[in-house]
């Protein structure tokens, strides 16, 4: 019989070296990293859920939550965990921290995304293998092995659910997948061994979890799944290392993974090029924070707008096309309220669109000012002349692509416009520049030196231990305050 899924993952995580890879992949799992660090300080700045998320990591890991952050006599933030909080300093034990970075990292739906497998994965695989890098002292080049080696157990996992087919079952396969994901960055780091890795995974199979009711209902579990997903790593590892037995097959095996999170599975796709292909390079960084199906119509309308062809003011209806799952997540009832939280802001297309239409662009504190109702009247206006709709034609974009049209009927006229792509996606990437731009939005409180320093750390991470890394996100986050 052929090795199991379980087993070909943990030979290739086992395995795996930086020097097998291209400079320009290893380069762009560096702008994943960049990328992540930026959305994890950022969901603490920017979040209204930051302060469950540390609240919650503190209870969890060590941390003195009633009384605040423990603070040595230098007055940076203490504790005597072995892993970094990024976003306040504190050290918990890596399980509650890797929790608290990746719930955070998630916050803001701002966090890359990997589009073919239909989900996140920087949020739980980086978190989960800086924790444990951060806990081991381990060196840069380790962290990157272990974040390359969780890109590609998300990613193809989440092709093998054949997407779509386990959103419609109810879960989220960004923490479903990310379990398994972290679990392999976290692996690499550690120094598993190709055993140990199949029992961890065997552990996983009795772990991952994450349903996807709040995209009906409301609530922040979505933003917690990744969190959840990387503090599950440690407790596989933790098995792993003191010789748990766990089934061979725990992800295509008759009562595995596959069969109970998808309808439709592909599980020839955990494998096909493994090794060979890296999943990271073919992984989106989003350049707005909100849901994936709102980019496309954003790009379409601040162009509109920023070219002249579109007044906001004299705008009448907006139709926005998107494929039918998007319009089903994204469409609102015609009398239903307008959304008074970020959590719904996010997933709101008649939201994004008058924000694009005012704003002139979606940066976070376009979003936070237009959540706080400082576009009065006229974004109300806006958001009550958009309109939704779902396309079989569009649907089968997916789910590489997450097209969508927009068409802008005003007073002296109506314009339509298609795309399917936007800056960002692996076609069309963004340059260290770009990101730059993006980390800036993320961190309102590191100066221009701070955020330099950061970028060079992450572009040089080989040469330097985890811990070098953290210490320079401190350094640089050293004018925050920690009121929360």
């Amino acid at each position: 019989m052929p090795p199991t899924i379980a087993r070909q993952f943990a030979e290739y995580c086992a395995s795996l070296s930086l020097s097998d890879m291209d400079a320009a992949d290893v380069d762009y799992t560096k702008k994943l990293l960049f990328d992540t660090l930026g959305t994890t300080v950022g969901g603490y700045e920017w979040s209204d859920s930051a302060a469950v998320m540390v609240e919650t990591g503190r209870a969890l890991g060590g941390g003195d939550g009633d009384a605040g952050v423990a603070t040595d006599d230098t007055g940076r933030a203490g504790g005597d965990g072995t892993a970094t909080v990024l976003a306040t300093g504190e050290r918990l034990d890596a399980g509650a921290a890797a929790l608290a970075n990746g719930a955070l990292s998630h916050s803001l739906d701002y966090d890359n995304r990997h589009s073919p497998g239909s989900l996140h994965i920087g949020s739980s695989v980086v978190s989960a293998a800086l924790a444990a890098a951060d806990s081991a002292d381990a060196d840069g080049r380790t962290l990157l092995e272990g974040i390359v080696a969780g890109y590609d157990v998300a990613a193809r996992l989440g092709m093998a659910c054949n997407p779509r087919s386990s959103h419609e079952r109810g879960f989220h396969p960004t923490g479903t997948c990310g379990t398994f994901a972290a679990t392999a960055a976290a692996g690499v780091v550690v120094g598993l061994s190709v055993d140990q890795f199949v029992a961890a995974f065997g552990v996983n199979g009795s772990q991952a979890g994450a349903s996807y009711q709040c995209s009906r209902t409301g609530g922040w579990n979505k933003r917690i799944h990744p969190g959840l997903a990387a503090r599950r790593a440690f407790a596989a590892l933790a098995f792993a290392e003191n010789g748990f037995r766990g089934p061979p097959d725990p992800i295509e095996g008759e009562l595995g993974f596959l069969q109970a999170y998808a309808d439709r599975p592909r599980p020839e796709r955990a494998t096909t090029d493994l090794g060979e292909v890296y999943e990271a390079a073919r992984t989106k960084v989003k350049p707005y924070p909100v849901g994936t199906f709102a980019h496309v119509p954003i790009a379409l309308l601040t162009d509109l707008v920023a070219e002249g062809e579109v007044d906001p003011s004299t705008v009448e209806e907006v139709v926005v096309e998107l494929p039918t799952s998007g319009a089903a997540m994204f469409a609102r009832e015609a009398d239903a309220s307008h959304p008074t939280t970020s959590a719904d802001a996010q997933f709101d297309m008649p939201f994004s669109v008058a924000l694009a239409l005012t704003a002139g662009e979606v940066g976070l504190t376009a979003f936070d000012a237009a959540i706080a109702d400082e576009y009065p009247g006229e974004f109300g206006r806006l958001m009550d002349a958009t309109r939704t709709i779902g396309s079989e034609e569009l649907e089968a974009y997916l789910p590489e692509l997450y097209p969508g049209r927009v068409t802008v009927r005003t007073a002296s006229g109506t314009v339509e416009r298609f795309r399917d792509w936007v800056a960002g996606e692996p076609d069309h990437p963004m340059s260290w520049a770009d990101l730059s731009e993006k980390f800036a939005d993320l961190t309102p409180r590191f100066d221009e030196a701070g955020r330099a320093a950061v970028a060079d750390a992450v572009r040089t991470v080989e040469d330097r231990s985890a811990r070098e890394l953290i210490a320079v996100i401190s350094s640089a986050g050293e004018s925050r305050s920690d009121t929360k």
